[in-house]
């Protein structure tokens, strides 16, 4: 009787106060927090404060790894993608623009009024895998027929873009017949490198960076660097954050030219390579494991060797390593699929410091805390271990290289 109570004042008080967004902070210590986010201060170091069963944690912003609130969802609401000069990206709807700016509503960031300068790309594919143009001294339309159209653009309507054609003059095209529009090569905001900015992806897969100015009742209010104004997110449209300008870099976000990657088939002849798939699992899926999901990391297929070259600037490697759970329900529920085994091992400086053993998509994730102290090179390995690379579905999830 008396625990019926004690629930039922459970209700009554949540009822009172709003429903609360649950969350879990991954820390550089490997260790999960589960609860409620209650505050970020700011001094003296930026601290994101939680409710946990625990009692109160106060969490080092500079230690934190991701805080994940909301699962992604898997259908998108929004026809066009705003790519950034800062990289951030924007989906939704746009509603109005003309000369100077367009405006956009994000289901994840609300309405939002984006200067045309700021912009680097617009899409109307939203294919992820779709690589971005490199921007010209003009500015570009590319049609789905495959034609391109260059030209100046004059401004945007509802539906619309008009572009000034050095021949044809002034032309009105419609945003149904594009692919997407490539803005001409401007100066974008340089960001500051000694402000801890966060990362903030919303549930419509939404990207923005800014510095956290203010955090009440379930809401971030994020001052965007790029775009010059601070906006407003609730929890309960965020899937992921992330900080930057911290203790460590996600392997992800480093330049191409420090990564060599190689793929070996398990089958004989010529075939494509496999390349990673970054920042989701290669099943194009969330990087899951264990039903933890990882923002970052690298998703790939056996057998894929990932060359990273470190130049003795970092002193830990840590990831979670696993199959995706992608590739755990496909082998729980159908007869059809066979395979999910892999081998990890990794290497530095040609010497291997360690190895998994075989991995089969039953197994439990494993988290890697590797030293690199003074290192080069290091090498990330997904080998074959039963069935060739069938199903073989890998995730180096939250891969990170500590300062």
């Amino acid at each position: 009787m008396k625990k019926s109570w004690i629930i039922v004042f459970y209700y009554i008080a949540t009822f009172i106060h709003g429903w609360a967004i649950p969350a879990q902070v991954l820390t550089l210590e490997n260790v999960w927090y589960t609860g409620e986010l209650s505050n970020i201060l700011e001094a003296p170091q930026p601290t994101l404060v939680m409710k946990t069963k625990a009692g109160v944690q106060n969490l080092s912003c500079l230690d934190i790894v991701q805080v994940s609130c909301q699962r992604l969802q898997t259908s998108l609401d929004a026809s066009t993608m705003l790519l950034l000069h800062d990289k951030s990206k924007i989906y939704g709807h746009i509603t109005a623009g003309n000369s100077s700016f367009l405006e956009i509503y994000s289901a994840s960031l609300g309405n939002l009024q984006v200067d045309l300068t700021k912009i680097r790309e617009v899409r109307f594919n939203l294919d992820p895998g779709l690589p971005p143009k490199a921007p010209g001294t003009a500015d570009v339309l590319y049609f789905k027929a495959g034609d391109v159209m260059e030209g100046l653009i004059e401004s945007f309507g509802q539906g619309y873009v008009q572009l000034q054609h050095p021949r044809l003059g002034l032309r009105k095209e419609y945003f149904e017949k594009l692919e997407r529009i490539v803005f001409a090569q401007s100066e974008s905001t340089r960001l500051p490198t000694d402000t801890l900015l966060a990362t903030v992806i919303g549930l419509d897969q939404s990207e923005v960076s800014g510095k956290i100015v203010g955090f009440q009742e379930e809401t971030i209010s994020l001052r965007l660097i790029e775009l010059e104004q601070t906006i407003h997110i609730s929890l309960s449209k965020v899937q992921h954050f992330f900080f930057q300008r911290g203790k460590f870099v996600y392997v992800s976000d480093l330049p191409p030219e420090r990564m060599i990657v190689s793929f070996v088939s398990a089958f004989p002849g010529r075939i494509r390579p496999y390349l990673p798939a970054y920042d989701k699992s290669y099943g194009n899926g969330p990087l899951t494991l264990n039903g933890q999901c990882f923002y970052k990391g690298m998703g790939v297929l056996a057998r894929t060797e990932i060359q990273v070259l470190l130049n003795k600037e970092f002193k830990r490697f840590q990831t979670h390593i696993g199959l995706d759970d992608q590739v755990k329900q496909q082998l729980s529920t159908s007869n059809e699929w066979i395979g999910g085994s892999v081998i990890f091992q990794v290497f530095v400086d040609g010497k291997k410091k360690f190895d998994s053993k075989v991995m089969r998509f039953s197994d439990p994730c494993q988290p890697i805390d590797l030293d690199i102290r003074d290192a080069q090179k290091m090498t990330l390995l997904v080998d074959f271990a039963d069935h060739a690379n069938c199903s073989d579905y890998a995730d180096w999830a939250g891969a990170r290289l500590l300062k």
